[in-house]
């Protein structure tokens, strides 16, 4: 509603709020997790179930409350999933223009949308590291600005791109990659500080500059296993590429709007069919790969 009517002052309002919001749950998580002595978010190994099982209890019986008074002051009545519509009839004569559509097209897009979302994410977060290596201002301008690409979901960052950018592909890959980017760059921060340095340090020591050292010092013990973290945020991808397809106009995503602005049920059953081979194949192919890589390291 406040974009449809222009009102960016309550968007920008509403997104700071938001912010605030994700850094201080970050935060409460990363304590969390240093607390109950878990391990790290590329950590190949588990910790220990310690006293953290009893406090996991009590924060989830703690949670049960919450949920509740946030049903009640959104009018959530669970009595209306009981309540059942009727599909609308199939005709015979749709399933022709079903079957003519550009299918090949509609599926080389997807794929092609998710490879450059996944490119832009996975390997643009270690050289904006390594770029910004030498100064700590730097790397607090690309914490900063990696939080807004967690904070923004895709669909309202192609729905900004939009006001300099045409409906295509590389809107699409660039609203996918930007949110994911956030996620990937944070999870290798957090992986790199939680390395010992001595390797680092050693580098360092012997000539190598900052950016080497950094390198060969540490994200080369990191490098599998983020790997194998950014197979399943690929996958995550694809599933999330009908979604920003329907703002972007690209993909299957822009031909599942077009169908359901005209109605055509047997196009969306199709279309829907596709999608959910496209994302079995996506799956497989993401697990395959992950486990190859963590059996590797």
């Amino acid at each position: 509603l406040t974009l449809q009517s222009l009102q960016f002052r309550e968007l920008w309002s509403s997104l700071w709020l938001l912010l605030a919001v994700m850094l201080t749950l970050e935060a409460a998580i990363a304590a969390l997790r240093r607390r109950w002595g878990m391990p790290g978010r590329f950590g190949l190994r588990g910790g220990q179930v310690g006293r953290r099982g009893r406090e996991l209890v009590l924060v989830g019986l703690g949670l049960v409350p919450v949920l509740i008074l946030v049903a009640q002051a959104l009018a959530v009545d669970p009595r209306a999933l009981l309540h059942w519509q009727s599909l609308p009839a199939l005709t015979a004569n749709g399933w022709g223009a079903a079957l003519a559509l550009p299918w090949p097209g509609l599926i080389l897009s997807t794929l092609v949308l998710t490879l450059l979302a996944a490119g832009l994410a996975v390997g643009v977060a270690p050289l904006l590291l390594l770029l910004v290596a030498p100064w700590w201002w730097g790397r607090l301008l690309l914490q900063l600005s990696w939080a807004f690409g967690r904070l923004w979901p895709p669909p309202l960052t192609a729905l900004l791109l939009l006001f300099v950018l045409k409906p295509g592909v590389i809107t699409a890959a660039l609203a996918l990659g930007f949110h994911n980017l956030g996620i990937l760059g944070r999870l290798l921060l957090e992986g790199a500080e939680a390395t010992p340095d001595a390797s680092e340090q050693a580098l360092r020591c012997s000539g190598s500059g900052a950016r080497l050292a950094l390198l060969y010092g540490r994200y080369s013990s990191l490098a599998r296993s983020y790997l194998a973290y950014g197979a399943y945020r690929a996958d995550v991808i694809l599933r999330e590429t009908v979604v920003v397809g329907l703002v972007a106009g690209s993909g299957l995503g822009a031909q599942l709007r077009e169908s359901l602005s005209s109605f055509a049920w047997d196009q969306l059953l199709l279309l829907l069919v596709a999608y959910a081979v496209l994302t079995l194949v996506g799956e497989d192919l993401s697990d395959r790969g992950r486990r190859r890589l963590l059996a590797a390291a």
